[in-house]
């Protein structure tokens, strides 16, 4: 019985394209475990590498800044309450 590869997202385009195809790497400076492991699976179908825009991104909330309109959309995704400020 075959399993569905698990989907993850990611911002990084040359991270997309280096876990797909690790021929690449020769170009690449610092690359020694994360990516062979990362084409492996991917290659084994246990992975789907897909591409995912910053803004839509939910988990980049703990790793960038964002103007305070993303901020509080990615809060509401996560089901986040906003406390009120005390006048």
């Amino acid at each position: 019985m075959m399993k569905e590869a698990y989907i993850v997202f990611c911002d990084n385009v040359s991270a997309i394209k280096l876990s797909k195809n690790y021929v690449l790497q020769g170009r690449s400076k610092h690359i020694n475990v994360i990516f062979p492991f990362l084409h492996d699976l991917y290659k084994d179908a246990v992975i789907n590498v897909i591409y995912c825009k910053s803004e839509e991104h939910i988990v980049c909330i703990t790793t960038k800044s964002f103007k305070t309109i993303m901020f509080e959309k990615f809060q509401n995704m996560m089901g986040c309450i906003q406390e009120r400020k005390l006048r």
